[in-house]
């Protein structure tokens, strides 16, 4: 048995808050009746009152938030086997965290407007695996290719242009370590920079020839307007004008046997570009079966249903004796 979502655990901790608020509740309800009625009304109005079924409504109304929390924690246990069928796509968003990534040309940010594309890219991923490349004076591999889509996305999210090991914008840096992390015998392989196009080295044309040499396709996303923007460098203490080399991101795709899409003004959606992919590919289904645990928590949500249902149903009374 394993807890997906063990990092909720604290939510128990509500119990407390809960035995609190129902005596608060209590209390503040004697203290209603004593405004406005005498304790000899009071103490008739108790009489009718069922202590049991009162206590036993709160404890519906406990067990229900109990089941609701183990719900949410989904507990999973018994092994079971699926099937997922893919095109075997190995995927690397090479994703430029360079200071011009910074300009605001592009809302809310070039580099953030990239990664919201990288999201929605791996929104419509179903199988394939997919790798980061972070980049800027040098490239790291941010995440090997994998299948853990969550994992990827926490990657994506901690990239900021100030997590660049060098200042500077290489590509040829980013084509060079996207060749070390493909797998390049398996023919599907596609790599997918997204950048404001600027190569300071004047690398990148030749080290993306290369790599399609290889059999890995070549697509790029350009971030940011041809008229540009100022960006400051905080180290430097200094300002620099950027502009986005389209220009030179569309031969970079042309070179890689690929497509450029502009991030600014392109109305096209992940699950078309994916297509695209998919169509360029070499087109073998892959099928394979996982084994896993298998999810339980609808069983703790219809627990909890019930108790709720249960609770509806009980009248916190007495039962009115028969007249004769």
């Amino acid at each position: 048995m394993q807890i997906y979502n063990f990092h909720l655990v604290w939510l128990f901790l509500i119990f407390p808050i809960i035995a609190v608020l129902f005596s608060l509740s209590a209390r503040r309800r004697r203290t209603r009746y004593s405004s406005y009625a005498d304790q000899h009304i009071i103490s008739h109005h108790l009489q009718r009152v069922s202590r049991f079924n009162t206590w036993m409504k709160v404890l519906l109304i406990t067990i229900a938030i109990g089941f609701t929390i183990l719900g949410l924690l989904r507990p999973q246990w018994d092994h079971e086997q699926s099937e997922i069928t893919n095109q075997g796509l190995d995927i690397i968003l090479a994703i430029d965290v360079s200071r011009s990534m910074d300009a605001t040309d592009l809302a809310p940010s070039r580099l953030e407007r990239g990664k919201l594309q990288a999201h929605n890219l791996i929104d419509g991923l179903q199988g394939d695996r997919i790798g980061i490349i972070a980049f800027a004076g040098t490239a790291t591999l941010e995440c090997p290719l994998t299948n853990d889509y969550d994992a990827a996305r926490l990657v994506i999210n901690s990239l900021t242009s100030q997590s660049a090991v060098r200042s500077g914008s290489n590509l040829g840096r980013a084509f060079t370590m996207a060749e070390k992390a493909f797998n390049v015998a398996s023919g599907s392989n596609i790599l997918i920079m997204i950048s404001d196009g600027e190569d300071l080295a004047g690398q990148g044309l030749a080290m993306a020839s290369r790599l399609t040499s290889q059999g890995v396709r070549i697509f790029t996303m350009g971030a940011g307007t041809s008229e540009g923007a100022v960006v400051y460098h905080p180290r430097l203490n200094e300002e620099a004008y950027t502009r986005a080399d389209h220009a030179f991101l569309q031969r970079l795709a042309s070179v890689g046997q690929g497509s450029y899409y502009n991030l600014g003004s392109d109305d096209v959606s992940g699950d078309q570009i994916l297509s695209e992919l998919r169509e360029g590919g070499d087109g073998r289904l892959q099928g394979r079966r996982i084994t896993g645990l298998k999810e339980q928590y609808h069983g703790f949500v219809i627990l909890a249903i019930l108790a709720l249902l249960i609770e509806s149903l009980i009248i916190p009374l007495l039962r009115e004796p028969k007249s004769q």
